[in-house]
């Protein structure tokens, strides 16, 4: 595997401070993607208290290696469980959660913000995105199998030191996330948004690709590519994929080979 360095935060400083958990590695926030993620390690297990984390973020953790995790939910009513070999976790910002266990275990963060979680509802459910409390609360772990298979593609790209993705790429996966988990793990009651014909207008889609066209030589986020041609974040990459049959940044990974052919054809090099 390649070298990443370990991006600080004050969540890195609490678990490794205070309950001598070693990240192994971590990517994502220094490049402001929509989505981080850390690689965890417990050689002697660990015990975390029931204390409110007031970091402003949610968590979608899973067991890699190692003995159950067992943990203690504390809403309403107190919940426990233990994370299985499929089972996924969702900690909702500033839930007071305890985790155990009892011997040397390996898991994975995925850190995401309520500001994402609360755009893709907004977009998808209209009004029911603003309600409070939009992540379920009432269960420590659960059963997804989609959703680990979309998280591990996520973090096969996010930790790929041979080719690294894009920002864009990467903000285009960790929205697909995001409504998985809003279809699966939130409080909305209403169905799932149907899967129509969501392809951009031509004009629409000639507007993404000159902007694509503008960013050869850097790197965009997502959120730059919608306000920049005026189309929700949200509805963004898969119109795009629907109306060209690719994502965007595949399209600007194509036109920069296409760039690089050009120039190694130019006599004058």
């Amino acid at each position: 595997m390649g070298e990443f360095a370990i991006e600080r935060s004050e969540h890195a400083d609490l678990l490794t401070d205070r309950y001598a958990l070693r990240c192994e590695r971590a990517v994502g926030m220094g490049q402001r993607w929509n989505m981080s993620a850390a690689v965890w390690s417990a050689p002697a297990g660990f015990d975390t208290p029931n204390k409110e984390d007031d970091l402003p973020h949610h968590i979608l953790t899973y067991r890699l290696q190692g003995p159950p995790v067992r943990g203690r939910r504390y809403g309403g009513v107190i919940h426990q469980d233990s994370m299985e070999a499929d089972s996924v976790s969702i900690v909702p910002e500033r839930m007071p959660v305890h985790y155990w266990a009892d011997g040397p275990v390996r898991f994975i963060h995925l850190y995401f913000s309520n500001a994402l979680i609360r755009t893709l509802a907004r977009e998808c459910y209209g009004g029911a995105g603003d309600r409070p409390d939009l992540l379920r609360d009432d269960r420590v772990f659960g059963n997804d199998p989609l959703l680990r298979r979309l998280s591990d593609a996520y973090l096969d790209r996010a930790f790929d030191w041979r080719d690294p993705p894009s920002t864009l790429e990467m903000d285009s996966r960790a929205l697909v996330l995001g409504l998985r988990l809003l279809q699966r793990h939130s409080t909305l009651t209403l169905p799932e948004p149907a899967a129509a014909d969501s392809r951009l207008a031509p004009h629409l889609a000639e507007s993404v690709r000159e902007y694509l066209d503008t960013c050869l030589d850097r790197d965009p986020s997502l959120a730059e590519l919608a306000r920049s041609t005026g189309i929700p974040e949200v509805n963004l990459s898969r119109a795009f994929t629907a109306s060209t049959g690719m994502p965007p940044w595949l399209w600007l990974t194509k036109r920069r080979i296409e760039r690089a052919r050009s120039l190694l054809s130019d006599p004058r090099l």
